[in-house]
């Protein structure tokens, strides 16, 4: 693969922008605080965490299904 840290690292930000917008769409964090979306081709793993409240404190993501 040709793709720099610098790309991979942009594709997983863009990944866990496009989750975050479709929670506050919805309202709704995906089962299991993760989801799978595509970026450029590349599939991205991204998790949820949340408080003992169901707050969401941090969203990333990571290459893989």
């Amino acid at each position: 693969s040709t793709d720099t840290d610098a790309q991979i690292l942009d594709m997983s930000k863009r990944a866990s922008s496009q989750v975050w917008t479709e929670i506050q769409k919805t309202g709704m964090i995906p089962l299991n605080n993760t989801a799978s979306v595509f970026v450029d081709g590349v599939p991205f793993r991204v998790l949820i965490a949340t408080d003992k409240n169901k707050a969401i404190t941090s969203i990333y993501s990571h290459p893989g299904k």
